[in-house]
Parts: C-alpha cells; sequence; structure tokens
C-alpha cells in the first residue's frame, strides 16, 4: 500500500517591534506543515493469491507438476512496479529411512510462453513482463513483474497471472522414498 504524497515545510517569521521600552525587538518564529496531495492516490492492497501445494507427479526419472502464481489488485496505486520471485530449500525425504536430500538446483521453473495475464482486461497498473526459467536455488526465479505506471494516480483492481511448471529431477542414486521442500513466493511491491 502506497500512498504518492507531497509535503512542503513552510517557516513562517513573525516580528514584533517593542515601542517605548528601550528593549530589543523580539522575533519569533513558528513552523507548519503545508501538504499537497497530487490527485486521488490510492491507497489499496496487492497481495498474492492463495498458491496450493505442489503434488508432484512422477513420469520416468522426474516428478512434476504445474505452477500458477497470481497477484491480486484492489484499489492499488500503479505508480511503483514490482514483481513476484519463487526460491526452493532443498528436498529432504521425510518418510523412513529419512536423511536423504536432493539439492534445489535440480529443482527448476519453466514459465509458460505468452501466459503473463491480467483480468479483467485494462486493469493493469503497468506493463505485464515474463519471468525467467530455470533452478528455484539461490536467487530463485523471477516468475513475472509488472513495469511502473509514472503517469497514473489510478486506484487498479485485477488479478494478474503468470504460469508454469516446476520439474525435480533427482540425481542417478537418490533413494526412493517421499521429499519434500518449501518453496516461498515472494511478491516486492
Amino acid at each position: 500500500m502506497k500512498k504518492v504524497k507531497l509535503s512542503v515545510v513552510l517557516a513562517l517569521a513573525l516580528s514584533v517591534s517593542l515601542i517605548g521600552t528601550g528593549a530589543q525587538a523580539d522575533t519569533h518564529t513558528a513552523t507548519i506543515t503545508a501538504t499537497a496531495t497530487l490527485g486521488t492516490p490510492a491507497v489499496g492492497t496487492r497481495t498474492l493469491s492463495t498458491i496450493p501445494a505442489v503434488a508432484l507427479v512422477t513420469s520416468g526419472s522426474t516428478a512434476s507438476s504445474s505452477f500458477t502464481v497470481s497477484v491480486v489488485e484492489v484499489a492499488a496505486a500503479g505508480i511503483n512496479g514490482w514483481f513476484v520471485t519463487a526460491n526452493s530449500g532443498d528436498f529432504a525425504k521425510t518418510d523412513l529411512p529419512a536423511g536423504a536430500s536432493i539439492a534445489a538446483s535440480n529443482f527448476v521453473y519453466s514459465r509458460t510462453s505468452g501466459s503473463e495475464t491480467a483480468t479483467p482486461a485494462g486493469t493493469l497498473s503497468g506493463t505485464i513482463n515474463p519471468g525467467s526459467s530455470g533452478p528455484l536455488d539461490g536467487n530463485g526465479q523471477t516468475l513475472f513483474s509488472v513495469s511502473e505506471d509514472p503517469n497514473s494516480f489510478t486506484g487498479y483492481s485485477g488479478t494478474y497471472t503468470s504460469l508454469g511448471t516446476v520439474t525435480l529431477t533427482p540425481p542417478a542414486g537418490t533413494t526412493v522414498g517421499i521429499y519434500t521442500a518449501t518453496v516461498t513466493i515472494t511478491l516486492v511491491a
């Protein structure tokens, strides 16, 4: 939630001369704050929608699933750009015998070309930009972003969605079992 606000501080000086007492003139200073609001700044919200858990389905030597991430804006200002990232920790074996793991570098996000959408049409607070495909380890991947709209104080409402696939490719010799990782989705606004 961002407000666009221009604040100006003015100093107001008042001089009072004392006549007939022989004393020096006193000067008094008052400081006031003047606030100018440009346009009607939106005070809405921009949040990640509920993202379901990913259940990877095994096919041959890999396990994969569709991966959809959405951001919902409700009367949010379109002035500043924003982006969504995903980052995964390593996969840990959760059944017995425990102890095995699969590095997050083996967990890859692949964006679906042209899948970035804004609904309803015309509500976008800037230009929607595709993210990148690659491992979700380390710094993760940018799933998608919306560029700034420097000429707008309008409050936007809509849902912005990116579709992709996540695939886990375990290294040869990985112990059979159930593996779990925590994937962190971050909206940076």
